[in-house]
């Protein structure tokens, strides 16, 4: 006749049931509710540390080969190097849903049910659909299209970098590359409700920048964003309000750069924009696929891979950070706040040993 009431916080709960008839006899279960939010963006949080304190249910004593393993696969429609993320009680179609989100090379979204077995698609979003902004004989970009035919991500490339998530306003952020017209390439910002899977805020956006600098494929001063050769393969960062997309490159294939830009998350507007080598020649952002790094000042974080780095000689421009540690400041577009590069960066760079090939940690 007794129910069983947890407290308002997580944790694992002992729940015992006596029998009425015989009180001598009983039994108990133990139960692990977590209070975790949800996995809104790489690594958990933006000190991308991967941490999660509220997992009360896996232990070294469960997770072995008798009790754990796999429950259930989904099929998608191209490679995913992006990392899944998780989000409880989504309202999909009326009902209330946990649900995985999956970006996938053939510029897809998928939205799986966490729990079903067998594998429930609960939507799938074609990025390069009429309603998701592409156009007619678009598709993803041909890895031998993308770069120097070195197959850094082979077949294609679509979704890259892993999205990110704000559950405020119930909305998934992400990043897809395509080509079409044959020799015509484009990157676009998305916004996707989470519980359908279409466009908010009027998305979605071309990406393109332009900043002043006289770097080796300026024209009048100008180093323009190149969408075929930029390859958005960190994680997108949601910091105070503000989504932040940073690229590195296909195979080395010139031009690039390393670009970070800033876009309003509820209304997609462009809000900042920042080139790593605008005077100079690559420095791309790969981190390994991790998501700029951001401290309590809303500072973003990135480690750059080579490329030109002249910011502590006396020549002049001497704006450039190839192969370095980066705090951008927020406040008011970004801008540079602190950086470090190691001694023997002319050696690295000479050798072709990026030392951005990690993410940054906090």
């Amino acid at each position: 006749s007794g129910l069983y009431t947890p407290p308002s916080s997580g944790g694992v709960h002992t729940v015992t049931a006596t029998s009425v008839a015989d009180t001598g006899q009983s039994a108990s279960a133990i139960i692990a509710v977590t209070d975790l939010s949800g996995v809104f963006t790489y690594r958990n949080n933006l000190a991308r540390d991967g941490t999660n304190p509220h997992e009360y249910a896996l232990t070294s004593s469960d997770v072995n080969t008798t009790t754990f393993g796999k429950l259930f696969t989904c099929t998608v429609d191209g490679n995913v190097y992006t990392q899944p993320l998780w989000v409880p009680q989504v309202n999909v179609n009326g009902t209330r849903r946990n649900v995985v989100f999956v970006g996938t090379e053939h510029d897809s979204v998928f939205a799986f049910d966490a729990e079903a077995s067998p594998c429930s698609t609960l939507w799938h979003s074609d990025l390069l659909s009429v309603a998701n902004g592409g156009t007619s004989g678009e598709i993803p970009v041909p890895d031998a299209d993308a770069g120097l035919g070195e197959h850094d991500i082979t077949p294609e490339n679509g979704v890259t970098g892993t999205p990110v998530i704000d559950p405020a306003s119930n909305t998934l952020y992400v990043v897809s590359q395509s080509e079409g017209p044959t020799g015509t390439f484009h990157q676009r910002l998305h916004a996707l409700d989470l519980g359908t899977g279409s466009e908010k805020f009027n998305g979605p956006i071309d990406i393109s920048a332009m900043v002043v600098g006289a770097g080796y494929d300026s024209s009048g001063a100008t180093v323009v964003f190149t969408p075929r050769t930029e390859n958005q393969r960190a994680g997108l960062a949601l910091v105070n309000g503000v989504v932040y997309i940073v690229w590195g490159s296909h195979d080395d294939a010139d031009p690039y750069h390393g670009w970070v830009m800033g876009y309003n998350a509820s209304n997609l507007s462009q809000v900042a924009v920042y080139n790593i080598t605008a005077d100079g020649q690559k420095g791309g952002i790969w981190m390994g696929g991790a998501a700029p790094a951001a401290d309590s000042a809303n500072s973003l974080y990135i480690s750059t891979g080579n490329g030109t780095m002249d910011h502590d000689s006396t020549v002049t421009p001497n704006t450039d950070l190839g192969d370095s540690v980066i705090k951008l400041t927020t406040s008011s577009g970004l801008s540079l706040g602190d950086w470090f590069s190691p001694f023997n960066q002319i050696d690295l760079e000479s050798q072709d040993l990026d030392l951005g090939s990690g993410g940054v940690l906090l």
